[in-house]
């Protein structure tokens, strides 16, 4: 039987179809950390979560991967607490950074290589090369060094090894910060790959287009407070615009762009 939790801005329905729950976390840190904040995240579905430097989308997912612990209210995943057992939630959790960089000579094809001999991973090298290929990756990129490599590259190489992993939980941290709009298109079909193998998808952003298209529902962070929330079906009848307005926190006047 399914519990209703008022947050404020919706519910948070807790019950056996959930893969992540926030329930009104508050964590300290100097810059970014979160105050109150309640969300779900059903299995098979995609949560984002939009704001800007210093909202705290950064400290939701330390809090995910059990870098962060919570100073008051509670965060599961997949019925794990990071806080407690940090290495069984990684475990059930690919991640994407989108300010990570790889070093070095070392090619995509050497790093899903290495990667999955650390793990004890067994998939043929025809695999690898074709989860590189569908998460984007040209094949005019597959023998090159990681370090000439566009941010697209790096992006792609972290997804492949998700891909190759099949966990149960995407975490992607405003992964798309630097693309152009090719890059942006094909990232979100990638998106779209995960969800049709049945992959749920926690998404942090500051691209409101790219967290409108792909989120079943949106929250929007503000100095570390949930300040709003939407689901898929209410932005068929709201504009981006204001949705926009409610992330920068400004009255929305016709022909003005924020």
């Amino acid at each position: 039987m399914a519990v209703l939790l008022s947050t404020g801005f919706g519910v948070v329905v807790s019950s056996a179809g959930s893969i992540v729950q926030f329930q009104h976390v508050t964590a300290v840190r100097p810059t970014g950390g979160i105050a109150g904040v309640s969300f779900e995240l059903r299995v098979g579905e995609v949560y984002a979560w939009l704001g800007g430097p210093g909202s705290g989308k950064t400290t939701i997912v330390d809090l995910v991967l059990g870098f962060a612990k919570a100073n008051a209210g509670t965060v599961q995943v997949d019925g794990i607490d990071p806080g407690v057992d940090a290495t069984a939630a990684r475990n059930t959790t690919g991640f994407v950074d989108g300010r990570a960089r790889f070093a070095g000579p070392m090619t995509p094809r050497g790093y899903v290589h290495l990667f999955a001999k650390l793990a004890g991973l067994n998939s043929l090298p025809e695999e690898r090369t074709n989860a590189l290929r569908l998460m984007g990756l040209q094949d005019r990129y597959l023998a090159r060094s990681m370090a000439g490599l566009p941010h697209a590259a790096h992006c792609s190489v972290m997804l492949a090894w998700a891909w190759l992993r099949r966990p149960p939980l995407l975490l992607l941290d405003d992964p798309t910060a630097g693309f152009d709009s090719l890059a942006t298109a094909r990232f979100i079909e990638i998106v779209g790959e995960f969800r049709r193998a049945g992959t749920s998808v926690l998404l942090t952003t500051s691209d409101v287009l790219v967290a409108a298209q792909l989120g079943d529902h949106i929250g929007v962070l503000k100095r570390g407070e949930k300040v709003a929330e939407r689901h898929r079906h209410q932005l068929l009848q709201e504009s981006l615009t204001a949705l926009y307005s409610d992330y920068v926190g400004r009255s929305y006047v016709k022909g003005h762009r924020p």
